[in-house]
């Protein structure tokens, strides 16, 4: 089958669009997942990535393109897709292929490939079972540390992931602990308040009747904006990265409609 790249044809960063895709549909992401991994969990970018480069090294060594590498974000996508399927297979190799490793997911260098407090607080509250209290305490443990890469990384790339780990947090942990997330999920929307991905999250944290009104606005500013990235202009409103400039697939906005549906906000 021909697997998801992004409009630009681009499969680097597809594997972000194909978390997503796993709550929105219409796309067979579990054949995509089980295509990008190795039998001994590793997994690639892309399953043409993998194809690619079959034979390429053992464990983290041998072949080091950034083809092979896999980093943060994808393991936040990963996660997503765990989530939304209910398939937490892939997940759980992964995870162990990460633990064999001493937290590598593959070759490159310690910032590209190395997973850290954050991304494991994700896997094992995704996971859940005998791993989910201590993903619930390293959580807890990082929500300071995130509250800080809200308030003082650029905005862009980095501080979108703040938000993707805030949304899994929140998608996994007890009623009692989520009130501790607001201020995370604050700091960054205050950060870039017409960012609608931003506000989102902001709004789902806060969990007060008072947001149904702005999430009505969202929609409309969706709509809106729709317009203009047809027309190229900059889409920094939405789920991607703000400091280029760089366009939308088009999963943004099918996203962000179905997190505002799924759970029930309008």
């Amino acid at each position: 089958m021909p697997y998801y790249s992004r409009p630009n044809k681009s499969k680097g960063d597809s594997m972000t669009d194909v978390g997503a895709l796993a709550l929105i549909g219409d796309y067979d992401c579990a054949s995509h997942i089980r295509a990008s991994q190795r039998s001994d969990g590793r997994m690639y970018r892309h399953p043409d990535f993998y194809t690619k480069h079959v034979g390429c090294g053992v464990g983290n060594s041998g072949c080091d393109s950034h083809e092979c590498t896999f980093s943060r974000d994808h393991t936040i996508a990963l996660c997503n897709y765990s989530l939304f399927s209910s398939d937490l297979t892939p997940l759980h190799k992964f995870f162990w292929y990460c633990i064999r490793h001493f937290g590598r997911m593959g070759p490159g260098t310690i910032g590209q490939s190395m997973q850290n407090l954050n991304t494991f607080a994700c896997m094992l509250l995704t996971l859940g079972g005998f791993g989910y209290v201590i993903g619930l305490v390293l959580a807890l443990i990082s929500l300071p540390f995130l509250y800080l890469s809200g308030i003082k990384l650029e905005v862009g790339y980095r501080t979108i992931m703040v938000s993707e780990i805030i949304l899994i947090y929140w998608l996994t942990m007890p009623k009692l602990f989520k009130p501790l997330l607001t201020p995370v999920a604050k700091a960054i929307y205050l950060r870039q308040p017409a960012n609608c991905y931003y506000k989102l999250v902001y709004f789902l944290c806060a969990n007060t009747y008072e947001i149904v009104l702005p999430l009505g606005a969202i929609v409309s500013e969706v709509d809106t904006y729709l317009h203009k990235q047809v027309d190229g202009l900059d889409d920094s409103w939405l789920w991607t990265n703000p400091c280029d400039g760089r366009k939308g697939t088009g999963v943004d906005i099918a996203y962000l409609y179905k997190l505002i549906s799924t759970y029930r906000l309008l």
